[in-house]
């Protein structure tokens, strides 16, 4: 067996072990010691090392199989888009620092323990993010079907709950908003994705040598839109966005009549096609993330029950930001918790509620590590992302 598979195998037995322990820690505990994480990141480097003097020794003669010098480029590649992967999941509030750090971690090895791994360098990190979350969407759709269907039969009023709620969600959305107001917050989200995506039409046409054909896809602008969405979405509705809207519409009809007039309509209807497609998928999305995943794991908190290290609901941080009183504790929070400071003041703005009786909702941590190794785990089976199967 020669030098480089055995470094390939050492690596590929060590993350199947050491990616199993985090996860079982985390389902157990909802949190990943920095330990194991660590441990993660000095493998990593003696992986890297290893391989990295093997193809030394194979340059000058002391070897016949070894990896060349663009593939430790990829490497470092290949890290950098998992870090900006997981900086903006966690920047995003949808998983913790922990689960970002072992997600980093995690992509980084996968090249060492499989080389010609399956979106490598360019589009591993989102490979293993989508299977990650495809994965727990369809277990979280499966288990709420289940366990609503097994609610109707004894008849328990709260079956399929979830679903009644994402219609009053909805519901509500129309009755705040009068018919030409929903109308005009609408149209202002099918434009701008209308031009976010014929501005990636424009790019793939004269930077594609340049950007590379896995980062023309259209999964990156889905992958940043969607986790982004709440960011996003405030930023569509500025007076200041719709004003450069109009002028990037403006320019980009009048330079195309002028530089690529045949390529306009096929733009128009490609950028369409894009909007349709990922407006159901962040329908779809976000039903399963704020109903069925973070719903199911809510719970309520009084002012005593407050404590250091809970986690805010993704409705109590909009309504903790909307109050002007404790607002900046929150401008920086994420998913790993509320510290004292943060508790202390949520703990005296709900004694003054109801005569002490506010009630604030917390979830319990997402095992994401768990759904984040079995995407890692996919991957290195299949050496495919599930999204191979689809035509995005």
């Amino acid at each position: 067996m020669k030098i480089h598979s055995i470094i390939g195998y050492a690596a590929l037995i060590f993350f199947v072990i050491w990616g199993y322990f985090i996860s079982v820690e985390d389902l157990k505990t909802s949190k990943i010691s920095n330990k194991r994480i660590i441990l993660g990141f000095r493998l990593l480097f003696v992986f890297f090392i290893a391989q990295a003097a093997n193809s030394i020794l194979g340059k000058y003669g002391y070897g016949e199989i070894y990896l060349n010098k663009i593939y430790f480029y990829y490497l470092f590649l290949n890290m950098a888009l998992a870090i900006m992967g997981g900086i903006i999941l966690w920047y995003g509030e949808i998983w913790p620092a922990g689960d970002a750090k072992f997600f980093i971690t995690s992509v980084s090895l996968l090249p060492l323990a499989l080389p010609e791994i399956a979106g490598f360098p360019g589009y591993l990190w989102l490979s293993v993010l989508i299977n990650t979350f495809v994965i727990a969407g369809i277990y979280a759709v499966a288990r709420f079907l289940y366990e609503s269907y097994r609610m109707k039969l004894s008849g328990d009023n709260d079956a399929f709950k979830e679903l009644r709620d994402f219609k009053e969600k909805i519901r509500a959305f129309f009755a705040e908003n009068s018919g030409k107001t929903a109308a005009r917050k609408i149209a202002g989200i099918f434009f701008s994705l209308g031009i976010i995506f014929l501005a990636k039409q424009v790019l793939n046409m004269y930077l594609m040598g340049l950007l590379g054909r896995s980062l023309s896809k259209a999964y990156i602008i889905y992958f940043l839109l969607f986790f982004g969405w709440e960011k996003a979405g405030k930023i569509f509705q500025k007076k200041s966005w719709k004003i450069a809207m109009g002028v990037l519409y403006a320019v980009y009809f009048s330079a195309g009549m002028i530089f690529f007039r045949d390529e306009v309509l096929s733009h128009v209807l490609k950028a369409l096609s894009n909007v349709v497609k990922f407006s159901v998928i962040l329908t779809l999305g976000r039903f399963v993330l704020e109903y069925l995943v973070e719903k199911k794991n809510a719970y309520w908190v009084s002012s005593k029950d407050v404590k250091e290290g809970m986690v805010l609901s993704s409705f109590s941080i909009k309504s903790v930001r909307t109050n002007e009183e404790i607002a900046p504790l929150f401008e920086g929070y994420y998913k790993d918790g509320i510290d004292s400071e943060q508790a202390q003041a949520l703990s005296a703005w709900l004694s003054k509620i109801d005569g002490g009786k506010g009630k604030l909702e917390m979830v319990k941590g997402y095992p994401f590590a768990f759904w984040i190794y079995l995407g890692c785990i996919f991957l290195l089976v299949f050496n495919k992302s599930i999204l191979s199967f689809i035509r995005l």
